[in-house]
């Protein structure tokens, strides 16, 4: 369970320094720390249920599973096509590039 929680934690880090870089820009990219700022919410909630779970003592084996499960799998979605993602993430944001 220290893992998960050591690697949300860092993940909500970068994710949140990425976000307020992008803000800081000022540009367009500053339209993708929407996109950032959902991945650090979503992460941000898997670290507080898993330490929810550790100060509880439910740290079980399907637990622990269903939780690396929740980690990797936006991480493998990003990795396999990045703009699906990322078009996925903004629905509600258009952008007009003419």
């Amino acid at each position: 369970m220290k893992a998960i929680k050591r690697t949300t934690l860092v993940l909500c880090i970068v994710l949140a320094v990425i976000s307020l870089f992008l803000i800081a820009t000022g540009t367009l990219t500053a339209v993708l720390s929407v996109s950032s700022g959902i991945l650090f919410t979503y992460y941000l909630i898997i670290y507080l249920v898993s330490t929810a779970l550790s100060k509880r003592g439910i740290a079980n084996k399907k637990a622990i599973t269903l939780l690396w499960s929740f980690i990797l799998v936006p991480i493998l979605a990003l990795i396999i096509d990045f703009e699906a993602s990322i078009n996925f993430l903004l629905q509600g944001v258009h952008l007009d590039m003419k």
